[in-house]
């Protein structure tokens, strides 16, 4: 038995971030499997792999092609994750911006040295996780 079918909550997944998904429900199932969305103007139909788990629009060959997976819990936590390391990402994007904003031949040499410590065990930890 399929899991594609009528009313069921999906996530239609076009990319890898974490706002690369929307929500979606299943209209209509037709006898072959393939199915339409709600709300589709266009209609795309969408055929479930054989695998059964995602689907992908009918007569699209792409590899990184739009996909459809049913919304359960586990896809709550993947959300969740990816969320969580755009967040992470983001973070250290923006303190690496702040940093080399900054002017720090005006630091005194106490937080200079301060600033060298902190700089070494950063650097010390990342080569020991790599």
């Amino acid at each position: 038995m399929s899991k594609f079918t009528p009313g069921t909550r999906v996530a239609v997944i076009s990319g890898f971030s974490d706002r690369s998904h929307r929500e979606a429900f299943i209209d209509k199932v037709y006898k072959n499997g393939n199915f339409i969305l709600k709300g589709d103007s266009n209609k795309k139909q969408w055929k479930p792999y054989w695998t059964g788990d995602a689907a992908k629009e009918v007569g699209d060959t792409s590899r990184y092609a739009t996909t459809v997976e049913v919304w359960d819990d586990a896809f709550d936590v993947l959300i969740a994750k990816k969320k969580a390391k755009t967040e992470h990402r983001r973070k250290a994007y923006d303190l690496s911006n702040r940093i080399r904003a900054m002017r720090l031949e005006f630091l005194s040499d106490e937080d200079l040295s301060a600033l060298e410590m902190i700089v070494s065990q950063i650097e010390n930890k990342s080569k020991s996780e790599a």
